[in-house]
């Protein structure tokens, strides 16, 4: 039955991750996805307004290279630009303010069993 050990035992383990990590996440990809389209966004604008004859005033004059290229560029470019939506630095403050925790869970005296000892 459901309620032997065997059964029990065959279970996957529960995740030992935070729900605050979880819903992190779940806004990284967000952020990611945001990124992504807003990239692409420019680079096919690029891409159309060079095809209009334009100009465009950050590739030196005979560098096109077609619209295609521009696009490219202007992709990478975005890409560059746009870099700081990703906010990488919550994981690190997570990991530290976690450490600063344990730090003090581990050093707090009134959490010591001794009759244990």
């Amino acid at each position: 039955g459901k309620d032997t050990k065997v059964q029990k035992n065959s279970l996957a383990p529960k995740s030992k991750r935070s729900q605050l990590e979880h819903r992190v996440n779940y806004l990284i990809f967000g952020c990611l996805a945001l990124q992504l389209s807003c990239c692409v966004l420019v680079g096919v604008m690029a891409g159309v307004l060079s095809e209009q004859d334009q100009g465009v005033w950050y590739l030196p004059p005979g560098s096109k290279g077609g619209p295609a290229v521009v696009g490219c560029y202007a992709f990478i470019t975005a890409i560059l630009v746009l870099q700081d939506v990703v906010p990488i630095a919550i994981f690190i403050s997570l990991e530290i303010s976690r450490t600063v925790q344990a730090y003090y869970i581990w050093v707090d005296e009134e959490m010591c069993s001794y009759g244990d000892d």
